[in-house]
């Protein structure tokens, strides 16, 4: 499955879609601050956490729209449907596994709790994207391997692409501190998920090269625009 302007189509999508979607799930993270602070009662730490599953699908679903773009045009039986309710799906479950060590290890005391250094933090982020990374490109696998041959690399890249972008956007999101203001703590997190989307589209897109699309008239076109 090979076009002079698919890897730099798909590159620009993953990039605008993330752009897009972790701008929304970061709205929902300063709303939800400004509303409960940190959570401290079993209820607040509940509703932290369906908000920000909320968000997540939110980024979920702008990604998968703007992935989308670019598949339908070589896969044109995968649905906008089938391939947002996969994608959606994972995002939000990926937010609730990521979200659920900090409320477990939030002991409600209201002590500030310690900061690890950057380097650490960063390290840590690109661990959990490597796991989460794993569990959205299986997921996604799942949509495509009915379309797609040789589409288990889908796993693998997907992981490399969020083990990076993790790492960007938990530095994206551990740098500004009390006094930084909205503002600049929104620049950051939209800057984040535009250098992850870039580096999931970069990473993915190299699984382009071992797909193998079935006859023409059954489920691909070839790409002439």
């Amino acid at each position: 499955m090979n076009h002079p302007h698919l890897y730099r189509n798909w590159i620009v999508n993953c990039a605008i879609g993330e752009f897009i979607g972790l701008g929304c799930a970061a709205s929902v993270a300063v709303f939800t601050n400004q509303l409960l602070g940190e959570p401290q009662s079993l209820a607040a730490k509940i509703t932290l956490l369906l908000l920000m599953v909320a968000g997540g699908m939110m980024e979920g679903f702008f990604i998968s729209v703007f992935q989308w773009r670019v598949l339908h045009k070589v896969i044109p039986s995968l649905s906008l449907k089938h391939w947002a309710t996969y994608t959606i799906a994972a995002a939000a479950m990926a937010w609730a596994l990521g979200m659920l060590p900090n409320l477990l290890l939030n002991n409600g005391s209201g002590e500030a709790a310690s900061i690890p250094p950057m380097g650490i933090i960063v390290l840590m982020g690109a661990g959990l994207g490597s796991i989460l990374g794993t569990f959205m490109g299986f997921v996604q696998w799942l949509a495509l391997k009915r379309y797609v041959a040789h589409s288990g690399i889908w796993i693998w890249t997907n992981a490399l692409g969020w083990t990076v972008g993790m790492g960007i956007i938990m530095f994206g999101a551990t740098w500004p501190d009390e006094h930084t203001t909205i503002a600049y703590v929104m620049v950051s997190a939209v800057s984040s998920g535009l250098l992850a989307g870039l580096s999931v589209g970069i990473f993915t897109g190299l699984s382009f090269r071992r797909f193998k699309l079935p006859p023409v008239g059954v489920g691909s076109i070839s790409l002439n625009r």
